[in-house]
């Protein structure tokens, strides 16, 4: 056997599939079967023929993954459909398909038993037919029990036996004794309202002399009834018939109509000489009348009459449609006229590439193809209208083949225009497909790998390789695998192989770190720098690092927290009590770091009694600071002798509160990137920690500080 006509050498997706056998030494067309496994290990019997078949689908393979066979715990319906599965009357969920055909019995949740076809229920979506109201429950879904009122005008008939969908024609009796025939589903469906419908005589419907008629209903209306009786029609009729005002005009409208309207020259919406005709209302439009007289038209009317624009161009048209703003034909180019509105006279650069015919006898808006040569020789057909107004642009369509709408070997082929991209082609002509063709392709890159791929996608690709395996979309162990390109990283992989993904991938990932913390994380996130999030303090591990492990001296002193849940670096704010009794509130991480109780602190600030707010300028140094202190007085003092000036002073307040704002006051300046703690601009000075760079952040007043930090805690 040549070994390169094996199934390993034709078809090497397919060969990877083989289980327990080796298909480098079977032919693809054999029609012996063998064991296959795929990719989520179920293990199936199948020809090498059968799965070589070109005629099958390219994803055709496991019978279990396509639902072709039932995999108990895979694709049965007890597992793909639980829900569905609880319904099954006398029979076992997990031995068929939640698509197969076959009838089966059901019991709802109502008690409801039926028969139905496994894939209506599972991929239709029916349910009940009990429930859904298809069939009458009586007590439930019977016409006596879902719409009693309706039930109650059944003349000798059983209404529980009735569904009210049905489309029998039964007996019906109203409250005032009138009789009819109607199916339930004509009564509860048949309006546009949503309510019933109801007695045909009592809405009008049908004529019953004496009660709804014309004549009974509405007899002023009936007096002006033109030789004709009004007792023979209900007043809702949808019949023309004539009337005859009080003034003696005479006139042609539908019964239902005279409801809401009475007559038309009285109320204008006829012609009246001087007072609503054409000339009088439209006199520029009367202007261009050419036949018929202006005076006996009203604007509105659809009499076809002669016209003639200021051009001299004569046609008809309807009055109402000139009113509305129809013009001339001619002017419009809906109509040719040579030399006026011909293709040769309008679009003479379009008309000059006409190929064997007239421009000079066809209009703009023509959209009969015709022939068309460019200058470089290209020939194609299309109309004029599409050339003119194709494009969004609002240029004319050019060549096609110019234009890259229409291949032509040697000029816009993808061979000719993007020689670099068609040296991958791999079993295809480069030379017969356009650059901006949608087509699939097989491609093969200058590494080896091959792939399919759109050629429109190909050109378009703003960046990057487009091989799968070079751009990391497709895993080539040994390749672009975790373990070859990211060997370090590989090494804290927990429970996975990593020659199977790629270190871009973003899929969430089990890893253990040296000391075996161990998280989840996206690949892409772990080449990106983050690491073990216990070992970085972003997960709190009690015993390894929270604020009670690493700082128990500090822990003893938090009041209103938990420092096990907490870290030492934590920007949370919580009130602590040193040894001497003193209560303030302080972040975790200011404690940890350099502070400590501040009533305590020689000279320091006592958060235990009342306290101002200062915000200061140094106008020499353009410095900004601000501070708090409990003797305003005394404080700002010493702070003028090196030459601050106060802007604003808040205050007394609540000690621990000053202290607070003071404190995220910092941070959020810290956090915007204030240039603060500055000693090379006048020394250490006293509060040269609280003081920065007005440059860096500069602020008006205390407001804009704390609006600052509402901003940063959002």
């Amino acid at each position: 056997m040549d070994p390169n006509k094996s199934l390993a050498k034709t078809h090497p997706k397919i060969a990877k599939e083989a289980h327990g056998w080796n298909p480098a030494e079977v032919l693809p067309g054999t029609g012996k079967k063998f064991e296959w496994i795929c990719s989520k290990k179920h293990v199936w019997v199948e020809s090498c023929n059968s799965r070589t078949n070109p005629n099958r689908s390219e994803n055709a393979g496991c019978p279990y993954c396509k639902g072709v066979k039932v995999l108990k715990g895979y694709n049965d319906l007890k597992t793909k459909n639980p829900t569905l599965a609880k319904e099954a009357d006398g029979w076992d969920p997990s031995e068929f398909l939640a698509g197969s055909h076959k009838k089966v019995k059901w019991k709802c949740r109502k008690g409801h038993k039926w028969e139905a076809e496994l894939r209506t229920r599972s991929v239709n979506g029916y349910g009940c037919p009990f429930c859904s109201g298809l069939k009458p429950i009586v007590g439930e879904t019977d016409l006596a029990s879902t719409h009693p009122e309706v039930a109650k005008e059944a003349d000798g008939w059983d209404p529980t036996t009735v569904k009210k969908a049905s489309n029998k024609k039964l007996k019906w009796k109203c409250k005032l004794g009138h009789n009819w025939m109607a199916s339930p589903g004509e009564r509860i469906s048949g309006t546009r309202s949503g309510k019933p419908n109801g007695c045909p005589f009592c809405s009008g419907q049908r004529l019953l002399k004496g009660f709804n008629d014309l004549k009974t209903i509405n007899p002023s209306v009936a007096k002006e009834a033109h030789k004709w009786d009004p007792s023979t029609l209900t007043s809702g009729a949808s019949i023309k018939k004539k009337w005859k005002c009080k003034e003696g005009h005479i006139w042609d409208a539908m019964v239902y109509s005279r409801k809401t309207t009475g007559c038309p020259f009285c109320s204008g919406r006829k012609a009246i000489k001087g007072a609503n005709d054409l000339k009088t209302i439209n006199p520029k439009l009367a202007r261009e009348l050419h036949s018929g007289d202006a005076t006996k038209l009203k604007a509105s009317s659809h009499v076809k009459v002669e016209w003639k624009c200021n051009k001299g161009h004569i046609w008809k048209a309807l009055v109402a449609d000139r009113t509305r703003g129809d013009g001339c034909p001619t002017c419009s180019g809906k109509k040719l006229l040579v030399g006026f509105n011909d293709l040769a006279t309008t679009h003479p650069e379009i008309a000059a590439q006409a190929s064997g015919w007239d421009p000079k006898k066809i209009g703009k808006g023509s959209i009969k193809p015709l022939k068309w040569v460019c200058s470089e020789g290209h020939q194609w057909q299309s109309s004029p209208n599409s050339r003119i107004s194709g494009t969004r642009s609002g240029k004319p369509n050019s060549c096609p083949i110019c234009s890259g709408h229409k291949l032509q070997k040697g000029f816009n082929d993808l061979a000719t225009t993007h020689p670099d991209i068609a040296a991958q082609a791999f079993g295809w002509d480069p030379s017969t497909v356009q650059a901006g063709s949608h087509g699939t392709f097989v491609w093969k890159c200058n590494k080896g790998h091959t792939f399919n791929g759109q050629v429109y996608n190909r050109i378009t690709r703003s960046s990057g390789p487009n091989c799968p395996v070079c751009s990391n979309r497709i895993v080539e162990t040994g390749f672009n695998d975790i373990a070859t390109t990211h060997p370090q990283l590989a090494a804290e992989a927990n429970g996975w192989d990593t020659t199977k993904v790629t270190a871009g991938t973003n899929v969430r990932l089990e890893w253990r770190c040296r000391l075996g913390h161990i998280w989840k994380a996206t690949g892409n996130g772990r080449i990106q720098g983050n690491g073990c999030p216990v070992c970085a303090n972003k997960v709190i591990v009690v015993g390894f690092n929270d604020l009670a492990t690493t700082h128990p001296d500090l822990a003893s002193q938090m009041v209103s927290g938990d420092p096990t849940k907490v870290t030492a670096g934590s920007g949370k704010n919580f009130k602590w009590k040193c040894e001497k009794g003193h209560t303030w509130n302080a972040d975790v991480a200011n404690r940890s770091t350099r502070t400590g109780c501040p009533s305590c602190a020689v000279g320091g600030f006592d958060p235990n009694i009342e306290a101002w707010l200062y915000f200061l300028i140094h106008e020499e140094w353009d410095m900004h600071q601000i501070g708090i202190t409990n003797y305003p007085d005394d404080r700002l003092a010493s702070h003028r002798r090196l030459g601050w000036k106060l802007i604003e002073l808040r205050g007394p307040m609540q000690g621990d509160v000053t202290y607070a704002w003071e404190q995220s006051i910092l941070k959020a300046l810290k956090e915007s990137g204030a240039d603060i703690g500055n000693a090379s601009i006048a020394g250490k000075f006293d509060g040269f920690s609280e003081a920065w760079v007005r440059s860096s952040y500069p602020a008006k007043k205390l407001k804009d500080l704390m609006d600052l930090v509402r901003a940063s805690e959002d």
